[in-house]
């Protein structure tokens, strides 16, 4: 059925047909089938549903670090490159929100019901002649899976270790060599393992010592 356009006072309006009735020899104009009503939704819907598959594609296909990967970036001091996705970074902006709801605080939290530190005994004070060492007591560290892990690898753990000890400047082999020593007791076996602190900057917890670790089986060698 052909469109047709109908003036109207002066003013053309565009979309009309015209019907004719037989019978009477009479004609009328009428509104076109709202067509483009259809066209419209179609376009509306289909980019709504390409960009939600776009963006779940992009979440799904954030990059997944390797080993080789996080080796690189550990061992370049590039550290702002090791990233939570987007998902798993806004689970923890929730889950920081609510702990800093019902206890004050995150450190708060962390000293009474994960480290189990009475607050009053740690101190974050660099200048203290006490550091971390492989011979650290047991009561001041506490190692651990992190619970909101970078986007690495599933070959690879991400734990995190706790200290009421400061940590040596990690630059300093003699300091590295201590770390490997405490890190071969608590994972006895064919593994690897990376060590790093983040600067301040990067840090989401600045007032409780505490370092990452990567860890993972050494591969076979075929």
């Amino acid at each position: 059925m052909k469109s047709e356009s109908l003036e109207i006072d002066g003013h053309r309006l565009y979309g009309y047909y015209r019907e004719f009735y037989p019978y009477s020899g009479r004609s009328a104009y009428r509104p076109s089938k709202p067509l483009w009503n259809r066209n419209y939704l179609f376009i509306i819907f289909t980019w709504i549903g390409c960009n939600q598959l776009l963006n779940s594609t992009e979440n799904e296909n954030e990059d997944v670090l390797s080993w080789e990967s996080v080796k690189e970036i550990v061992e370049s001091g590039r550290l702002e490159l090791l990233r939570r996705s987007k998902p798993d970074q806004l689970k923890y902006r929730a889950y920081k929100e609510k702990i800093n709801k019902e206890h004050g605080s995150l450190d708060n939290y962390l000293y009474q019901n994960v480290l189990n530190w009475p607050k009053e005994s740690y101190s974050n004070d660099s200048s203290s002649q006490e550091y971390f060492s492989s011979k650290i007591p047991s009561t001041h560290y506490n190692l651990r899976l992190n619970d909101f892990p970078y986007t690495i690898d599933s070959s690879i753990a991400h734990y995190v270790l706790w200290s009421r000890l400061p940590f040596r400047d990690q630059r300093d082999q003699d300091v590295k060599g201590d770390i490997n020593l405490f890190l071969k007791e608590k994972f006895p076996g064919n593994k690897e393992w990376l060590f790093f602190i983040n600067p301040p900057q990067l840090q989401s917890i600045k007032n409780i010592w505490h370092g990452h670790i990567f860890m993972r089986d050494i591969p076979n060698k075929t």
